[in-house]
């Protein structure tokens, strides 16, 4: 099974991220208990995950690959913006609080 390595909760919402060892990003409905969404952009573990400040709008998580991954959290599916290679620190050792 997958390990869970980090998550953050959304600012306004009933709602969490959570990261895993093997990339795997999955966005949870507390109300409802069920994954709302789940992305594999990363190819390393994920190393980071961070709603934005003005409400949760985006979500950023980053990976051991040193990928960074923009996702917008205030639309249906989380649908990717952006991903950026080589922008963040590679390695396990900056996880999970790579974007805090």
């Amino acid at each position: 099974g997958e390990v869970a390595v980090c998550s953050c909760y959304h600012p306004t919402r009933q709602a969490f991220a959570v990261g895993f060892q093997g990339g795997p990003v999955r966005v949870f409905d507390v109300p409802s208990t069920s994954m709302l969404v789940e992305h594999r952009q990363h190819q390393g573990m994920v190393t980071g995950l961070v709603f934005s400040p003005d409400g949760g709008r985006y979500l950023y998580s980053s990976s051991s690959s040193g990928s960074l991954v923009m996702y917008r959290a205030d639309q249906l599916g989380y649908p990717v913006q952006r991903i950026l290679g080589n922008t963040v620190g590679k390695g396990e050792g900056l996880g999970p609080r790579a974007l805090s």
